[in-house]
């Protein structure tokens, strides 16, 4: 499949038999963080602390304001960016390994929420042989094919083992894991600031080690992570050469566990809140990678013709209990509001895309995959449903993608958008609400009652969505309370909270 695939990038990049020699096909770049909130960098307002490498690729290129994930939590909506399909239609409803978080939500590593529902699933041996994305999905590196060099470094969680591997996957070469340490717990030049309030953050100190994988074999990076997955990519870049190259570099920050290199935590003394700190500094020294990464397509003379893309899997999570993360939306990771899933969303490419676009129509990570194969020639195959669309034409039209609907569910949570219209499902609770995000933009509001027809249309798609979709391959082991708002210290405030699963 993966010859299929790269076909048509293969025939461009021949010119054997006295043919014209023909242009090459554009290098691409995914660039990918972890729970990085929507105001967690500076284009998008923040002035705590500064992102001026990440913030480049947006004024270098295109922002899109309104850039969305297909799920709330890492392990779903990663599926569906390396694939271009809603992860639903091949079964990958919940996170990979999520039954070792368990302890994290049941009081045995922390505090119990009492709205914590534990399904009898919870239980079950853990059958990653089962959790990943099936070997038949055709991923960004398989639809590129051979005529691409290929790598993915850094956060995987797409599956482990051999089946699932990114070598498996189509990557050339990998360096991955599902969470790691980003350095020693006893390393004086990495602070670190521990959440004893959150069960994840217990579970994640108590199992985690520095080791990660390189093409299946255990290795050390010897150096704070978002530092040595830099390392590699620099390397990858130089190794490559004149040879066409995909690379996917899936930093770790700034996940827990928060900790922070030394030197850069030290320049933040402006930041009172520890953790806010560390977290801050997590973030300036992903920056300092990203700029680096642009630094090395400079000297290499590659800048023009290479395409980078710079998003987060979701947004900002709740539990490090750090005001603002998601500003200006309401909500956050594992929750279906704005703040939970939309995202900074940055594109540039120097020879196809105009610097300092703004395009505020919605795009969903979903896009990336058709976008590399318009920009690479590559021809999805024709078997199966896409739900992606290509952001080239909408750089170069505004209105290109017209009133696009889109979708998310996680168990018995779901919702749709079209428009300013979002339509948020609870089954577990047994509630849905509606709202118009143009003048509701917190979705606090049920307008069900006074639109139905508006109801009516996103129930329809939703069910007509569903229809297409397989059943998990896997259970949720639980359903867990997401609060939507807290005050600056972190303390929930209200009510309102919706049950996530795993």
């Amino acid at each position: 499949m993966r010859l299929a695939a790269g076909f048509a990038v293969a025939a461009a990049l021949a010119c054997g038999g006295g043919a014209p020699p023909v242009e090459r096909p554009p290098n691409v770049i995914v660039i990918l963080a972890d729970d990085l909130g929507y105001n967690d960098i500076s284009l998008h307002g923040n002035r705590l602390w500064s992102t001026p490498n990440i913030d480049r690729i947006g004024r270098e290129g295109v922002r899109f304001t309104r850039g969305h994930t297909t799920h709330a939590t890492c392990s779903p909506s990663r599926a569906a960016l390396m694939t271009g399909r809603y992860q639903q239609r091949f079964g990958y409803e919940f996170t990979v390994g999520a039954n070792n978080l368990v302890p994290g939500f049941d009081g045995t590593l922390g505090p119990r929420d009492p709205r914590t529902v534990i399904t009898p699933e919870a239980n079950d041996p853990v059958r990653l042989e089962i959790q990943g994305v099936p070997p038949e999905e055709i991923t960004l590196a398989e639809l590129v094919g051979p005529a691409y060099r290929s790598a993915m470094l850094g956060k995987w969680h797409l599956g482990v083992g051999p089946r699932f591997s990114p070598s498996s996957q189509g990557f050339d070469e990998w360096i991955g894991f599902g969470a790691a340490l980003y350095g020693a717990v006893d390393d004086p030049e990495v602070i670190a600031a521990r959440l004893p309030w959150d069960g994840i953050d217990n579970v994640l100190w108590s199992r985690l080690r520095t080791t990660v994988q390189r093409n299946g074999e255990d290795v050390e990076p010897g150096k704070y992570l978002t530092d040595f997955l830099t390392d590699e990519a620099v390397r990858f870049i130089d190794e490559s050469g004149d040879e066409p190259f995909l690379l996917y570099l899936s930093y770790f920050a700034p996940h827990t566990p928060l900790q922070a290199p030394k030197d850069v935590y030290d320049r933040l003394d402006h930041i009172a809140m520890e953790r806010q700190r560390v977290y801050a500094a997590m973030i300036e020294s992903m920056d300092e990678g990203v700029g680096r990464v642009l630094d090395k397509l400079d000297e290499e003379g590659l800048a023009e013709n290479t395409l980078v893309f710079f998003t987060s899997d979701n947004g900002g999570a709740p539990y490090v209990n750090i005001p603002h993360l998601n500003d200006p939306f309401r909500g956050w990771k594992g929750t279906f509001y704005q703040g939970g899933v939309v995202v900074p969303y940055l594109l540039r490419w120097p020879e196809r895309v105009p610097a300092g676009l703004v395009r505020e129509a919605p795009v969903s990570t979903l896009d990336v995959f058709p976008t590399v194969a318009e920009a690479t020639g590559a021809q999805p195959p024709g078997d199966r449903a896409y739900d992606g669309e290509s952001l080239l034409p909408l750089v170069d039209d505004p209105s290109a993608h017209g009133e696009r609907t889109l979708l998310w569910r996680a168990g018995d949570y779901k919702a749709v958008q079209k428009g300013d219209w979002k339509l948020h499902v609870d089954g577990t609770q047994g509630k849905r609400w509606l709202s118009h995000l143009a003048e509701d933009p917190g979705e606090h509001g049920d307008l069900s009652g006074a639109h139905p027809e508006r109801l009516d249309e996103l129930l329809g798609f939703l069910e007509e969505m569903e229809a297409s979709f397989v059943e998990p391959l896997w259970p949720t082991p639980f359903y867990v309370p997401f609060v939507i708002d807290k005050d600056e210290d972190g303390t929930p405030v209200g009510d309102d909270y919706v049950l996530f699963p795993g």
